[in-house]
């Protein structure tokens, strides 16, 4: 009985002992878990008021598109149609010129509502493939602004499911967006490079570059290109210096990846559990 107490009291000494030593350090690893939290919050809390004032400005951006562009245009159409309706041209070759005239215009606005939609929600993503839909995002964009963009696929097929290329493309859109805005380049780059582990996306452009700032003073667009990565569990890199052009790189796992790294934290907690 003697022994008894003698080990239970050597044992709360130890107890104690432990508790004084390490006591301390988890009360700072705690404090230090709180602050980080309540920094992530308010992080979390500015972003979402940032994503809210670029959503307004999106709206009201495509509000005047369709206002100032395509309602004017379609006005114009609707006078063009019942001017020849009511003038009754004989002249078969005057009537041409007028039907080719209306011809070019329901094109124009044709081409117009297909380039909206298209900022909108990529058409050709679901059916063709992140890979088809970004060498014609390329293609679209190097016609549009006069710029040369280069796409380049390396490896497999892309095998990630559909939400996943879905954020992909929108990274490269927003990326091509600043390099046609920001950069001054007149060449670009991007590249998919699939591997057995990963997907590598990389946008490079030789333009003016910038000065890299704190996550907390990006623009709306580089936060929420991070963001997409985070959420396709990736990662995303830039690369910039001033005069020294942009190189921004996103590295997201394969699905067979994914999954071998889930079935490693399972066993892993599973051997914890049994230790």
């Amino acid at each position: 009985m003697l022994i008894s107490i003698g080990s239970m009291a050597v044992s709360f000494a130890a107890l104690v002992v432990v508790l004084l030593v390490y006591l301390p350090s988890a009360r700072r690893r705690v404090a230090a878990a709180e602050r980080a939290l309540r920094e992530r919050d308010a992080e979390n809390q500015a972003l979402a008021g940032r994503l809210i004032v670029a959503q307004e400005a999106e709206r009201r951006r495509i509000a005047r598109d369709l206002h100032d562009d395509l309602s004017q245009k379609l006005a114009l159409l609707n006078v063009e149609i019942d001017l020849l309706a009511t003038q009754g041209i004989v002249d078969w070759h005057r009537r041409e010129q007028r039907f080719r005239r209306l011809s070019r215009a329901v094109a124009e606005i044709t081409s117009d509502v297909h380039d909206l939609s298209h900022e909108l929600h990529p058409s050709k993503l679901r059916p063709l493939g992140l890979v088809t839909a970004l060498d014609a995002l390329c293609r679209d964009l190097s016609c549009k602004y006069g710029i040369i963009i280069d796409f380049h696929h390396i490896g497999g097929p892309v095998t990630h499911d559909a939400d996943v290329c879905l954020h992909l493309y929108r990274i490269v859109q927003e990326g091509l967006h600043n390099v046609v805005k920001h950069s001054s380049a007149t060449h670009a780059i991007v590249e998919v490079e699939v591997g057995s582990a990963a997907l590598d996306l990389r946008i490079a452009d030789q333009g003016r570059g910038f000065v890299p700032t704190a996550a907390a003073r990006e623009g709306i667009g580089l936060v929420s290109m991070r963001e997409r990565a985070r959420i396709v569990g990736g990662q995303m890199i830039i690369h910039t210096k001033p005069a020294g052009g942009t190189r921004l790189g996103v590295r997201v796992p394969t699905v067979a990846e994914r999954s071998r790294e889930q079935s490693a934290r399972v066993v892993s907690i599973r051997s914890a559990m049994h230790t």
